[in-house]
């Protein structure tokens, strides 16, 4: 899974939220259905870190949060900014799909 348009600072951005994050303040939310400020789960820690980069102008530059409700798998796969990178072969009748990571 990708996301589109991201630069390698946007990455190196997202990372920090993350170690901030993760080591400062968080503790895992059992209940992820219900939005907490800091609490994380995983695919609630990742939309959050891509949310918190900014564009020159101050506004959210990524949105993962297809449902503007919990971030699930679904979210991140669907939403608009992502996309999967893989590609197919066929050995001996038989296909092979290889995720690019």
């Amino acid at each position: 899974l990708r996301i589109k348009g991201v630069t390698q600072q946007d990455i190196d951005e997202a990372l920090l939220f993350l170690e901030d994050k993760a080591v400062k303040e968080s503790q895992y939310n059992f209940l992820f259905v219900l939005f907490t400020k800091n609490r994380y789960y995983c695919t609630d820690m990742v939309s959050r870190a891509y949310e918190s980069i900014q564009t020159e102008a101050g506004k959210q530059k990524y949105n993962l949060n297809r449902d503007l409700i919990a971030v699930t798998v679904n979210d991140l796969i669907l939403s608009k900014n992502t996309y999967i990178s893989y590609y197919v072969t066929t050995k001996n009748n038989v296909k092979h799909v290889y995720y690019i990571g």
